[in-house]
């Protein structure tokens, strides 16, 4: 048995710490705010989350909350299709999960209450000791530990990384996202909807299910619009009427789902970062989740890869006993799948969002004409469920649910 910290109380640390706990280790979970919470509005759970939820006895509580999306479709302001991806060309019957990022949060959180895993909050951790045995000094000065090994699991935003990782890149997305809910008024029921005008702007309609404590039959959609980070306190400033009357032109669905909004105080800030580490480990500290592969949202793979990420370590733990061995096998099962979708992510963020208005007609003609072909297709959903590991390539899924025996 191993003592184990987790440094953040989000999706992947919440969850390393079920797996963990269940096996046996004594898990501590350290959490900067006093309640935590979620930050966002909606996440896509892909076959790949699913398989891990299914392994943690949630996903049938998941199921009863989200909306099943079939598809993903994109069309341009003049009506081209430029996105048609379907989970039934990655395998017949499968899905995403469109999920309120409360309603995850809040199963991953209940499991934690009801396991009595420890939960210490209103610690935000500063920093990580490593001579000797590893301690954690927070904000107060207050020392926890010893541990015989740290998770950091704080985010992309995470200031830990700066100091124990080994950081090759963590820009900021130039482009980030404003978010609401809103109630289904039927256009976007089943399918992930997004619009394009040139690379600038894009909108898009998600739906979410509902959050727990609402009644079934409840159906809302996470509303989102794409904008520069540096624009946000303009078009804040210029008021949401004026955003009414261009939303008219560009996509009148979408502009009903903004109608009866006040302000836009009501859109939720979302910012991301590009986040590459040259190892997630630094002696016996790792790093999992978004503090150590942060992406742009495009492929909608950030809390399914951190689920990932504490399913393969539970695995690893299992294997190898020994923590430094079993931090090596971690490393090795999950480089080439964060890899690529750290790749992937980048190469199609500036298709959609971006300055470059000219790459456009590249990504319609590649997106909107070759996907249509058999192969292609099966490619991009394939992408799309988060199990690729390359062109023809796939993460089993078999094993995240069932657990790797190797």
């Amino acid at each position: 048995m191993n003592a184990i910290a987790i440094v953040g109380c989000g999706v992947a640390g919440q969850a390393a710490a079920l797996f963990l706990h269940r096996a046996g280790h004594r898990v501590e979970i350290f959490e900067r705010f006093e309640h935590p919470r979620p930050i966002g509005a909606g996440l896509l759970i892909q076959p790949t989350g699913q398989a891990v939820l299914e392994r943690l006895g949630l996903l049938d509580a998941a199921l009863a909350h989200g909306a099943k999306v079939t598809r993903m479709l994109g069309h341009t302001v003049r009506g081209r299709v430029v996105l048609d991806v379907r989970y039934e060309h990655f395998r017949p019957g499968s899905f995403g999960l469109g999920l309120q990022r409360g309603t995850l949060f809040g199963l991953l959180h209940e499991a934690v209450a009801r396991d009595g895993i420890a939960l210490r909050t209103g610690a935000e951790i500063a920093e990580i000791e490593t001579a000797g045995a590893l301690r954690l000094l927070d904000a107060r000065g207050r020392r926890h530990g010893p541990f015989d090994l740290v998770l950091v699991a704080d985010g992309a935003e995470s200031a830990l990384r700066a100091k124990h990782g080994a950081v090759v890149r963590a820009p900021r997305y130039p482009y980030g996202a404003l978010w609401t809910v809103r109630d289904e008024r039927g256009a976007a029921t089943g399918m992930l909807r997004q619009r394009f005008d040139g690379t600038r702007r894009m909108a898009g309609l998600l739906p979410i299910g509902r959050l727990p404590g609402q009644p079934p039959g409840t159906r809302q959609v996470a509303v989102f619009w794409s904008l520069p980070n540096e624009r946000v306190e303009a078009w804040r400033a210029a008021g949401i009427e004026a955003w009414r009357r261009e939303l008219a032109g560009y996509w009148p669905d979408y502009a009903a789902y903004v109608d009866g909004i006040p302000d836009g105080e009501a859109f939720l800030r979302a910012k991301y970062r590009d986040v590459v580490l040259r190892t997630p480990i630094a002696g016996r500290i790792l790093f999992i989740g978004d503090a150590a592969h942060g992406t742009s949202p495009q492929l909608g793979q950030g809390a399914n890869l951190g689920l990932i990420d504490a399913a393969a370590l539970a695995d690893a733990l299992a294997a190898e006993p020994e923590i430094d061995a079993a931090l090596a096998l971690y490393d090795a099962r999950r480089r080439r799948h964060v890899r690529f979708y750290q790749w992937a992510s980048r190469w199609l963020t500036p298709l959609f969002q971006s300055e470059r208005d000219w790459l456009a007609p590249f990504r319609n003609l590649a997106m909107g004409t070759f996907g249509r072909w058999p192969i292609a297709r099966g490619e991009a959903a394939a992408l799309m469920a988060g199990v690729s590991l390359g062109p023809f390539r796939r993460l089993d899924l078999e094993t995240l649910r069932n657990g790797s025996r190797r």
